[in-house]
């Protein structure tokens, strides 16, 4: 099963929230994907919990780079097994829309061609990576 391990805010300053590290004393246990596909578009959000569950903040339609993690699941279970991979593999398919979306958007809406083509090449790169998880699983 595949986890969110680090999430790299594209901005200026670069945000990176990533499992395990500590952010103001709380240590970042789990990063979550709460942004839902609506009529007219997509709304990215993202959560950053702390080891009690509690937000230590949240990321909001901003341009982002996922980097996932293999998780070794063990449950006796292969119905379970089964649900988790077919949970990833939407998972992964959403956020491959997203990113086309965020390429979609920084095409027009980037004027700076070097910062444009910066986010341009991470956000292929990061979709090839998903690519390539999905290919996997």
């Amino acid at each position: 099963m595949q986890i969110i391990h680090r999430l790299t805010v594209v901005s200026n300053p670069t945000r990176v929230f990533e499992v395990g590290t500590e952010i103001e004393g709380r240590e970042v246990i789990e990063i979550k994907q709460v942004g839902e596909e609506l009529p007219q578009h997509i709304h990215s959000e993202f959560y950053v919990l702390d080891e009690n569950g509690h937000l230590i903040t949240s990321v909001e339609n901003a341009p982002v780079i996922v980097d996932y993690r293999q998780i070794a699941v063990h449950d006796a279970e292969d119905v379970t097994e089964l649900k988790a991979a077919a949970g990833t593999t939407a998972l992964i398919n959403q956020e491959i829309k997203l990113l086309e979306l965020r390429k979609y958007r920084a095409e027009k809406l980037i004027t700076d061609p070097q910062l444009r083509q910066q986010l341009l090449t991470a956000l292929e790169a990061q979709r090839c990576s998903l690519q390539s998880s999905l290919q996997r699983l």
